[in-house]
């Protein structure tokens, strides 16, 4: 395969009409180590932590939005 540049230059000045609104990046906690980031992964990826949390999620709704849950024929 065959890749040619065909000659796109990116205009940084550009503007347009209505860009909305200029976003900074945040400014918080410095970016995650590759082993804190698989860590992180891991817990959320984790089967038993998934049911609890399924589980907790349901008895919640249940105990405190029963009105949406219930059938009335």
């Amino acid at each position: 395969m065959i890749v040619e540049d065909e000659g796109f230059m990116v205009d940084h000045n550009e503007s347009f009409d209505y860009g909305g609104e200029t976003v900074e990046p945040a400014r918080g906690r410095l970016a995650r180590t590759l082993d804190e980031y698989i860590e992180a992964h891991q817990q959320i990826r984790n089967k038993d932590t998934h049911v609890q949390l399924k589980e907790d999620l349901i008895e919640h709704l249940w105990n405190h939005h029963l009105d949406l849950y219930s059938y009335k024929i």
